[in-house]
């Protein structure tokens, strides 16, 4: 009773670390570049690799009702990375206010734009070679064009906005395409579904064009004209907003003819924001007199949300905004990243000056280091406590088969969430819905109802501890040798690089330690104690990760819905608002996360199960098949609580930022924005008890790879070359096998942190379809069918490597469908490539689900 009373008290001690808020700031940091030597008006400013480029222009404001007949500027300039000066090219043609964008290897399109004083249709690529300029023209567009802005977006050029004729005034309502891989291509037009303006701002961002500001003429006054602050985005792949353009979420202010330039992967900076939205002509557009707002606007993609970054009094004059790339450094890294350059147009020249984006980053306390410490305790010693009661390797690879059933459920859900569960899927439904995850869980009963019936009692009956070894009593050494290899490689080239890198990214992010030294420490402490405790310690360490886990997201959510006025209200009403809750997607759609992919998907993922070592091995470590059955009905039971939690923080932190767009580090990547909250957000102390969550989950993935790549090298290589291995070689390889596994999923994680990926969720799946998604039909060939033979089983895998290459290749097709073509292409081609070499023709007993013994007697000579 007198425990009871104070554990009541425990709520009311957080209650004062509740009430400390964390605020977080982005300011910018402006680095002089040597100033462009050219002044003037309708310049073409772009950004590309390690170069900026500025082009064409006149001296003179334009006018109209009559040709501009002033001073061209008839010059290419460029400035390339660390150069002290701009170099100038002469340039055959005279042209101002062109629309342009810059393709592959720095070559620059002019389109369109202010030719002898009158809108033109020719268009124009750029390229510098050596010290000489070489054009190639292009098709002409369907018709003059000026004041207008392009993008390239899907291998095309997008021509968006301007005017078709200076005298009358006309917009133009149509959008130009052009595809930059076809050389026969010509320019297509298509009705604009966007109102007209000319010099809008058209940016690429997060798979989308962003299509905002520009000017139209004035509905109250016909001879003026007003600065638009509407916000259109195109996407051609599927999200919440669908495909097509969209109209989203217009500016605070007017935008009118300002630039976006993209930071990060999910945010764009405006500048030149007129100070008035209205100009009583158009001339007065372009007026150098014109006064600006001294401010940074940014826009938020995702959240869909606009927020002031920052006041520039030199913003008050005219500016343009561009991206170039340049080499970042940090430590003994070095990456390409993308940068805003700003141009200011001022009587004194033009100023030009990289902005960079610092922000105001939290850190851990005293407090939140001494829990992650004494977690890291608790993981090594379960270590040291299971090394002591190990005395052989099966004792090392399947707990002496003592394990409880519950334990194992809980092991099997831990190990399959990882740190992709607690960062990549709150980060994919922050950024999408849903749709991803939901339709899976509840489709998840199939492969349970499949597993428990067929798989269990085949693997317990067969008292195997790799799942390999019953390849080579269907197909032969040589599959069994490839099918381990290939686990192997996928292990430790692909899902361990991923789930060590994920919390590393994200101890980096709330401590300020460098992501390196993360991956390390997360990866030493893992690989420690599964060394010493093998699958045993493993097991329970993920019986203790799970709770962390499911704790530390649960906690979040309370803690986001007291900062959000209106709390649970106002969370229910945003996230409805921004279809966060789909989870079925009836579309026929395929580049889309539709419900019949799922559909597809839940078949598969049943006889991916077949093949999965790590699931192999805990429902081997219990004591017979009814508490094998018992663990995967209990699998899938937690994976319930664990699943909708995460699918909870990410809706709760895209309501948190869409409210508070100002606290996201404009500059981090997605796949941050859980570590970004619990480092900017969170009070002192539960931040490091969420951290901890995320360790757990790394952890409770990264010991069982470790634990099942070392029972294949051991099991299928080990034992197979070397002659009549002792109980004691057997344990004392498997030990060192833990190790190399460690240390080399840990250089794949450091490998992988010099790519700045938009979703690591996305790459995991891509990467694993392409090198083990056609297994699980070679596993399935070998269960269901009888005529099913080892050069079948080759075929299927060539086949199914082959298709999914073409199908990344050179389609759209969503990454989601990628295990199902493997899966029915690897099958049709497999069982058709049997037929033709004359089926099966050994004996089967004990092999298939319709030749199984009552008992079948182990083949490992290591127990």
């Amino acid at each position: 009773m007198i425990l009871a009373k104070y554990i009541r008290l425990i709520p009311l001690l957080l209650v004062p670390l509740c009430l400390t808020e964390a605020a977080a700031a982005q300011a910018l940091t402006q680095y002089d570049l040597p100033p462009l030597p050219a002044q003037g008006y309708g310049i073409t400013i772009e950004g590309g690799d390690a170069a900026l480029f500025a082009a064409g222009g006149m001296l003179e404001p334009p006018s109209t009702g009559q040709s501009v007949s002033g001073t061209p500027i008839p010059y290419l300039y460029r400035l390339v990375e660390n150069a002290e000066a701009w170099d100038a090219y002469p340039l055959e043609d005279d042209r101002a206010y062109a629309a342009s964008v810059l393709g592959g290897n720095n070559g620059l399109y002019l389109i369109g734009g202010l030719v002898s004083g009158e809108p033109s249709r020719s268009a124009v690529l750029y390229r510098i070679d050596g010290d000489e300029v070489t054009s190639t023209g292009l098709p002409a567009l369907p018709t003059a064009l000026a004041f207008a802005r392009a993008v390239i977006f899907d291998r095309k050029i997008w021509v968006i906005g301007g005017l078709t004729s200076m005298s009358p005034l006309h917009m133009s309502d149509s959008i130009f395409t052009l595809a930059i891989d076809d050389p026969d291509a010509t320019w297509q037009q298509t009705p604009s579904p966007l109102p007209a303006r000319l010099l809008p701002s058209v940016s690429t961002q997060l798979g989308s064009i962003i299509v905002t500001g520009g000017w139209s003429r004035d509905n109250a006054d016909k001879t003026g004209w007003a600065a638009r602050n509407d916000l259109w985005r195109y996407r051609t792949e599927g999200s919440r907003s669908g495909t097509g353009w969209t109209e989203l979420t217009a500016a605070p202010f007017p935008v009118g003819d300002a630039d976006g330039a993209c930071v990060g992967q999910s945010h764009l900076l405006f500048t030149n924001l007129p100070a008035k939205g209205h100009a009583d002509g158009f001339s007065k557009i372009m007026d150098v007199s014109r006064t600006n707002l001294p401010l940074v606007l940014a826009y938020n993609i995702i959240t869909d949300s606009w927020f002031k970054l920052e006041t520039l009094p030199a913003l008050e004059s005219r500016s343009r905004m561009t991206n170039w790339r340049v080499t970042e450094r940090t430590g003994f890294k070095a990456m390409q990243k993308d940068v805003p350059v700003l141009f200011n147009f001022s009587e004194e020249g033009v100023h030009v000056s990289e902005i960079w984006v610092t922000p105001d980053s939290g850190s851990l306390g005293a407090y939140d280091y001494t829990l992650m410490g004494i977690y890291i305790l608790v993981m090594v010693a379960i270590g040291l406590y299971y090394a002591r009661k190990e005395k052989n390797s099966e004792d090392f690879f399947v707990g002496g088969r003592k394990i409880p059933w519950w334990a194992a459920a809980i092991s099997a859900q831990a190990t399959g969430a990882s740190a992709i569960t607690m960062m990549a899927i709150p980060a994919l439904v922050y950024k999408e819905s849903i749709v991803y995850f939901g339709a899976n869980l509840f489709l998840g009963i199939i492969p349970v109802v499949f597993s428990a019936i067929f798989l269990i009692p085949i693997i317990r009956k067969l008292n195997i501890v790799s799942i390999y070894e019953y390849l080579e009593a269907r197909f032969g050494k040589g599959i069994r040798l490839l099918g381990a290899g290939l686990y192997v490689v996928s292990q430790v080239a692909g899902r361990m690089g991923v789930v060590v890198l994920l919390p590393a990214l994200a101890l980096s992010s709330v401590s300020g330690i460098n992501v390196y030294v993360c991956i390390i420490v997360t990866g030493m402490v893992a690989m420690f104690y599964t060394t010493l405790g093998g699958i045993s310690s493993v097991i329970w360490s993920d019986v203790v990760q799970f709770g962390i886990m499911l704790g530390g997201a649960i906690l979040c959510v309370f803690l986001i819905l007291s900062r959000i006025d209106g709390g649970l209200s106002t969370f229910l009403e945003v996230s409805t608002d921004y279809n966060k809750w789909q989870v079925f997607n009836f579309s026929l759609d395929f580049t889309l996360p539709i419900f019949w992919i799922l559909l597809l998907m839940a078949p598969v993922t049943a006889f991916m199960s077949i093949g999965d070592q790590a699931f192999i091995q805990r429902i081997s470590s219990v004591k017979d098949v009814k508490s094998a059955q018992k663990a995967t009905l209990w699998n899938y039971l937690w994976a319930l609580p664990l699943q909708c939690s995460m699918w909870l923080v990410g809706i709760a932190l895209f309501v948190f930022y869409k409210h508070f767009p100002m606290k996201l580090d404009l500059t981090k990547a997605t796949d941050t924005v859980f570590p970004q909250f619990i480092s900017g957000q969170m009070p002192a102390g539960l931040s490091g008890l969420v951290v901890i969550g995320i360790l757990a989950a790394a952890m409770s993935s990264l010991d069982s790879s470790m634990n099942s790549v070392s029972t294949v090298i051991i099991t299928d290589f080990y034992r197979n070359f070397k002659k009549n291995p002792t109980e004691g070689d057997c344990l004392k390889m498997a030990r060192l096998m833990t190790v190399i596994t460690g240390l080399l999923g840990m250089g794949a994680a450091i490998l992988i942190a010099s790519l700045n990926l938009a979703s690591a969720q996305e790459t995991f799946s891509r990467l694993m379809s392409l090198i083990i998604g056609a297994f699980p039909a070679v596993f399935t060939l070998a269960l269901l069918t009888r005529r099913a033979n080892s050069f079948g089983a080759i075929s299927a895998l060539i086949g199914g490597f082959v298709i999914v290459y073409l199908v990344q290749t050179y389609t759209s097709v969503n990454w989601m469908l990628y295990p199902v073509i493997a899966f029915v292409f690897a099958m049709f081609v497999g069982y058709f490539a049997s037929l033709l070499t004359g089926g099966n023709r050994k004996d089967l007993t004990g092999l298939t689900v319709w030749d199984m013994p009552p008992e079948v007697e182990s083949t490992s000579k290591c127990f």
